[in-house]
């Protein structure tokens, strides 16, 4: 299970203010742009049962993770996939709660499912999770990419909490958030909430999830 605060920020400027202030205030562990991709089948099975599929390329700016290996001597982002199940996810005053089930992917793998989701049936034995969102559709040869969306996430290590401060791209807009993953999920919330009305930031709770504003067309 999965647990996290989930604050909307209202604006580009106010994700900006609240990058600088947790760059003063915390210490600023790594910056993540990440890809985004959901696949279901023709039928929406996996809408109907609640459940989502997504496979993310994460390209992590982080000198404890970066690679060394360029020519020119320049430190390179280290690149990540991963793949993931979500499901029954809720959502209730800015906290989240969905099961979730996450593994890394190779790079081959996924750009092979990417650049073809009809071929799933033959790849289901290859990883878990394939495996699994195959045995969700009705016919495997159906998946097919659903939507996608990018994300700019500036990671911070804050009092007790890792702080991801997002900016989302998706194709009708754009939309700011800020997220604690915790198991006392009141605590950060306390937290979070106390340190931005203090610097007089604006903020509201997110009302839905990022897959959903996706599937939506509209943020919430």
């Amino acid at each position: 299970m999965e647990v996290e605060i989930k604050i909307r920020l209202p604006s580009r400027e106010t994700y900006e203010q609240v990058v600088a202030l947790f760059k003063i205030q915390g210490l600023h562990c790594r910056t993540e742009r990440q890809e985004n991709w959901f696949l279901d089948g023709c039928g929406a099975e996996l809408q109907s049962d609640k459940s989502v599929f997504r496979i993310r390329r994460a390209d992590i700016n982080d000198r404890s993770v970066m690679n060394e290996g360029s020519n020119d001597g320049t430190e390179q982002p280290l690149v990540t996939f991963t793949a993931t199940i979500k499901g029954n996810a809720l959502l209730t005053d800015g906290i989240s709660r969905v099961a979730e089930e996450e593994r890394s992917i190779s790079t081959e793998l996924a750009e092979r499912l990417l650049r073809s989701p009809s071929d799933l049936g033959s790849m289901s034995q290859d990883h878990p999770l394939l495996g699994k969102l195959a045995a969700k559709l009705k016919h495997p040869s159906d998946a097919r990419i659903i939507g996608s969306y990018s994300t700019l996430r500036e990671v911070f290590e804050w009092k007790r909490w890792k702080v991801e401060v997002d900016a989302t791209v998706y194709t009708f807009g754009e939309a700011y958030e800020i997220e604690i993953e915790s198991p006392t999920p009141e605590e950060a919330k306390r937290d979070i909430e106390a340190f931005l009305q203090a610097n007089s930031v604006p903020y509201g709770y997110s009302q839905r999830n990022k897959t959903d504003n996706m599937r939506a067309g509209s943020i919430l």
